[in-house]
């Protein structure tokens, strides 16, 4: 291995230091979390993913009452011919009505998007077995939109599920007992499904991250630990523990699960507002009304319709599944500043099955500073501790932190600290391409005997001239809105793109400002 190779021409230690930690950003409340700073990950975002791919699917839906939904007579006529309404092919309807009548006659019919492999229809008198509410404990109700979602879970969307349930059944079972033990209902998983797809490295553009999508502030705020090393937002378990006292918080604040389940998406301060200005606890009649975004009216049917099809996948098709299996471990204490590979090595399993088992060490190296509880498979702790001090060397490499600019190289960061690109591109399990995301921290082994190189000095960005009057960002990277501004405008003024503002703001079309409208603005 490359990195062990170069490791071993280390001889003599570095001078001790403390890695280059990120300036420190202010906490911002409830509503607005989150952080100035970037947390030095790559967007790995399939839930956002799969929302854009619905939001396309949605723009062409008919939009119809649960009222004044087509009946049918015949249940087995709908199941043989279902399409999904739309505005820009009403010829489809059409020629479903001249060619099968009776498939839009007598009971109420829901049209999916186009060909799925379980053609939709739900009845809302609860009479069509789509699922059994006493196997669930959460609450569940059947609505147009959670109706919407179904369908595109098991069409557009399906390789994107298929890919959640494979996943699902490694981390289920260990969130349903630290669910139930803090008295929650267990079925609340599926939270972390339409959060994260259970992807345990899911880090968002709005700086989210792990299976339950914290924010950083929030995190912290339930005892998860985020520094230069750790981030706890990534531990199934930890994160897992905050979720569950989160969602509790929630659930006592705004009275009902619809609802706390919306506040963990809006925040609860914006769900608050909402029950106040509808004078309603129904989520379903608030979503009627303006002032939510539209991620957050479609939250909770998106759950749901997770949870339905999930608790049933083959009922819906999903019968290729490669399901993961749950991981089996224990727990061994170990010194600070060790690489994970070593680990591995000790216990006798790949490296990658180590990260997947401590995905909260941000660099696959525990913590320099302090000791720490690893988590290695079962039945491999016997021995391990003597086996892992005859692989890690004498020496302890020395590190240092940095955070990528735009346009920079390996080769250029690795002469900045005396290092090796090819030492830091497998230290941090980059491709072999050089390009870097902006922002991102990678962790610099330094080489002894090697020279480092002053750094150059950032380029200076020459902002677009404010409009007179343009207020000044404040603090936490907010700006209202004034007459006359637009996402292009505003997006000049502070050096970002309109899809970084989009992004951040949850907008998802141009004309979605208003006069007084605050908005936060990428750091």
């Amino acid at each position: 291995m490359l990195f062990l190779q170069l490791m071993m021409l280390i001889t003599a230690p570095a001078p001790a230091s403390q890695p280059v930690a990120p300036a420190a950003a202010s906490q911002p409340a409830d509503d607005d979390d989150t952080d100035a700073e970037d947390d030095g990950d790559a967007v790995d975002d399939e839930a956002a993913e799969l929302w854009k791919l619905q939001e396309l699917d949605a723009q062409n839906a008919v939009v119809i009452d649960e009222d004044d939904w087509l009946p049918i007579d015949d249940i087995d006529a709908a199941r043989r011919q279902t399409l999904r309404l739309r505005r820009t092919h009403p010829e489809e309807v059409a020629a479903l009505l001249e060619s099968d009548p009776a498939a839009l006659l007598g009971r109420r019919l829901a049209l999916p998007a186009a060909e799925t492999l379980w053609p939709m229809f739900v009845e809302y008198d609860g009479k069509s077995g789509l699922y059994d509410p006493k196997s669930y404990d959460i609450p569940l109700q059947m609505h147009p939109l959670v109706e919407q979602w179904i369908a595109f879970f098991t069409g557009r969307g399906r390789e994107y599920f298929n890919r959640w349930l494979a996943r699902s059944t490694r981390y289920i079972p260990i969130f349903r007992d630290i669910l139930k033990e803090h008295n929650m209902p267990q079925d609340t998983v599926y939270l972390s499904m339409i959060e994260s797809g259970f992807n345990v490295r899911a880090f968002s553009r709005a700086k989210a991250a792990g299976p339950w999508q914290f924010m950083k502030g929030t995190g912290v705020r339930f005892g998860l630990k985020v520094d230069n090393w750790v981030d706890d937002r990534r531990d199934w378990i930890k994160a897992t523990h905050a979720a569950a006292k989160y969602l509790r918080e929630l659930h006592g604040q705004l009275g009902h699960w619809f609802l706390a389940w919306a506040g963990y998406n809006a925040g609860g301060g914006r769900i608050s507002r909402a029950i106040n200005k509808f004078d309603t606890r129904d989520f379903f009649e608030m979503i009627k009304g303006r002032g939510l975004h539209p991620e957050t009216k479609n939250y909770v049917p998106k759950l749901i319709a997770a949870a339905i099809v999930a608790k049933s996948p083959r009922r819906f098709g999903f019968t290729d599944v490669e399901w993961l299996q749950p991981f089996d471990f224990e727990i061994v204490s170990v010194e600070g500043g060790i690489d994970l590979r070593y680990a591995a090595k000790a216990c006798g399993v790949d490296h990658e099955t180590m990260l997947e088992m401590n995905p909260s060490l941000k660099f696959g190296i525990t913590p320099p500073d302090r000791k720490w509880d690893l988590r290695i498979p079962k039945g491999t702790k016997p021995g391990f501790v003597e086996k892992l001090a005859a692989l890690v060397p004498k020496t302890k490499p020395q590190y240092r932190i940095h955070q990528a600019r735009r346009g920079e190289t390996l080769a250029g960061i690795a002469a900045i600290y005396g290092s090796l690109p090819e030492l830091i591109r497998e230290q941090n399990r980059l491709g072999a391409d050089n390009r870097l995301p902006r922002g991102i921290d990678l962790l610099v082994p330094l080489v002894p005997g090697m020279k480092p190189q002053p750094r150059p000095p950032e380029p200076v960005r020459v902002a677009t001239p404010k409009p007179a009057g343009t207020p000044v960002v404040a603090k936490g990277g907010v700006y209202v809105v004034q007459s006359g501004d637009s996402l292009w405008s505003i997006s000049q003024a502070y050096g970002c793109t309109v899809a970084d503002l989009k992004q951040l703001n949850g907008i998802s079309n141009h004309r979605g400002l208003q006069a007084g409208q605050s908005i936060k603005i990428p750091q």
